[in-house]
């Protein structure tokens, strides 16, 4: 995949003829999904107390470290960027639209497409729905994204919404998940997971 940011030259103009080195690639145009390795993402996790001592995950700490959540929106954008993911869709707890909006403006840097953001919404019934987006949905592609995969039941509601809108489904992106099989969030085409 060639980057779109300095169309693959390893230069990015920045207006009035000044340019500066891509970040977004090698130099050479081959882009850097994720510029961070495992080992410094979980200590960086660590250190702003996302991962807690006995291993519980709070996914809240890190939301208040919008560059950090921007770097991992960034891998998960990374991984799904092929699949071309026209919309974004997250649940509105806990930091849903916050995840929804980076990992739609990374695709947007890996892709040179525009990519939606969408929230879900609980209804009167204690359904997740997407209301308003129901006609944006169709016949695009989707990814749906969720800070912390444990039961999987929002996720799997947020599926089941794109799905019944006849939107396409291209994945499922997630910071964390717990051991969650993929029928007990609606057999998405691929589950991705940083930790």
């Amino acid at each position: 995949m060639k980057c779109n940011a300095c169309d693959g030259k390893g230069k990015r103009f920045l207006g009035l003829n000044e340019e500066t080195q891509c970040h977004r690639c090698d130099g050479n145009g081959a882009i850097r999904p994720f510029g961070i390795d495992r080992p410094q993402f979980l200590k960086t996790l660590r250190t702003l107390r996302v991962i807690l001592d006995n291993n519980h995950i709070n996914p809240k700490n890190l939301y208040l470290h919008p560059a950090k959540t921007s770097c991992f929106c960034r891998m998960i954008a990374g991984q799904f960027a092929s699949e071309g993911p026209e919309i974004v869709v997250s649940p509105t707890h806990r930091g849903g639209a916050i995840l929804s909006q980076w990992v739609a403006f990374h695709l947007l840097e890996f892709t040179g497409k525009e990519v939606l953001s969408v929230c879900a919404e609980e209804n009167q019934q204690g359904h997740l729905d997407i209301p308003g987006y129901s006609r944006i949905l169709a016949g695009r592609n989707v990814l749906v994204v969720e800070d912390l995969l444990g039961i999987g039941s929002s996720a799997k509601r947020i599926i089941e919404a794109v799905r019944n809108l006849d939107g396409n489904l291209v994945g499922l992106g997630t910071l964390c998940k717990r051991e969650v099989k993929p029928e007990e969030v609606g057999n998405p085409p691929e589950i991705f997971s940083l930790i």
